[in-house]
Parts: structure tokens; sequence; C-alpha cells
């Protein structure tokens, strides 16, 4: 999807959007990890928008996302925005309002996915506010590891499925939070105790590698 930025009259930045918008939860996290889009406002959000708006819910609101360590992926809402011919109008962000939504609550709903090249410095002061997410370079390596996308918890993309494999054991999958990349494998912490024993407990460190299966899927292994 390509997009074009043009000033108004008014000085004020607007999209026209090239292209049809998707449902979010077709985008996957990768087109929205640090990215700027626009989802439809509902009735529900009042409670949340409020703080920005009143009692008044806007058409759209422009939002731009991050990933919390335990709640996962999440947007920060930017700004109210409305919906003009092909493209949109975007308000001032308010640096002093923080309004944080979970992916869960906004995946079955339309989403425009917007060039961040121009919002990235219109809107850099209410970025910031996410900057206590930053992770280590290490982390954010593996959230670039697409071969793993498919193993991917859908909420908290740090989250891996990573089946455990020992002699005289049933396979089992466990979720490991993905932490750096090595040279061929894959590290992370363990955040659920197996229900069988492989010797590895809650908190562990788990070192694990991909595996295709016979279907020439790409799976995520760890054996003992």
């Amino acid at each position: 999807m390509h997009q074009k930025i043009f000033d108004d009259p008014d000085s004020k930045n607007y999209y026209i959007l090239e292209g049809n918008n998707m449902y979010a939860k077709e985008a996957g996290f990768r087109r929205l990890y640090k990215h700027f889009c626009v989802f439809k406002s509902l009735e529900s959000d009042l409670d949340k928008l409020k703080e920005l708006t009143g009692e008044r819910i806007p058409e759209y609101f422009l939002a731009f996302g991050f990933i919390d360590k335990e709640q996962g992926l999440m947007f920060e809402v930017i700004a109210c925005a409305e919906k003009i011919l092909e493209g949109f109008r975007f308000a001032a962000a308010r640096s002093d309002v923080r309004i944080p939504v979970c992916y869960r609550d906004l995946m079955d709903r339309e989403v425009y996915l917007l060039d961040d090249h121009i919002l990235h410095e219109q809107y850099k002061e209410k970025v910031s506010i996410l900057k206590p997410y930053d992770v280590s370079e290490d982390v954010e390596e593996t959230r670039r590891l697409s071969l793993i996308d498919d193993c991917r918890d859908t909420f908290h993309p740090d989250d891996i499925l990573v089946y455990f494999l020992k002699e005289g054991l049933e396979a089992e999958g466990c979720w490991v939070r993905a932490t750096k990349v090595g040279e061929k494998s894959i590290f992370g912490m363990l955040i659920n105790d197996p229900n069988q024993y492989f010797g590895v407990h809650k908190g562990d460190e788990i070192e694990f590698r991909l595996s295709e299966t016979d279907d020439k899927k790409l799976i995520c292994v760890k054996r003992f």
C-alpha cells in the first residue's frame, strides 16, 4: 500500500491512500510493530478516547504499534483522525495523555497502514513516551527474524512455540520468550513449566533451532 502526504490549506497533514486497507489480524505483527496505522473508532472506545475528545467519538484514530513485555503487542493512540476524500486529517497529539490499547481489542478491525517517514517527524515527541519499551539489540534481532513468524504467539510476538523432544517422552509444545539469535540457534527464557520431565523449568534459558517438517513447514524444536 502506498500513500502520499500533502499539506492542506490549513497546513494540516493528511494522507492520500492508494490500495486497499485490511483487517489488523491479516497484517501480521511485523507490519504493525513500530509503524503508524489508522483504526476506525467504535462507541466502545469512548472511555479510552474521551481524554482527547471529551464526549465526542472521533471517526478514526491514529496509533503506533509497540510491544509491552507482559501485555504483548500494543498500540499507543497518537491523535484523532477524520477521513477526507481519499485520505485522513490528523489532530495535534497530546504528550500529557497516554492511551494504550491491546492488539487483542483491535485485531478484528480494519486498519490503514501508513508510510512512517513524515509521521515519525511530526509525532516524534509523542512517540518518545514509548522509550521505556525499548529493548536490547539482541531482542530486536529476534523480532526481525521472519523465519519464526509462524511459531510466534498471536498476541505476544516475543513468545515462541517450541516443541520439546526427548526419547521416551511425547513431543510437547512449550512457550519460550526469545532473547537473542545465535549463529545456528535461538535463545530464550522458558515461560511455562512442561507437563513432562525434560529437566528444565520456568525461567530457564533454552536454546532451540528451526526444523522442517515433512510438509515443509518450519517449526522450532529443542532436543534433549
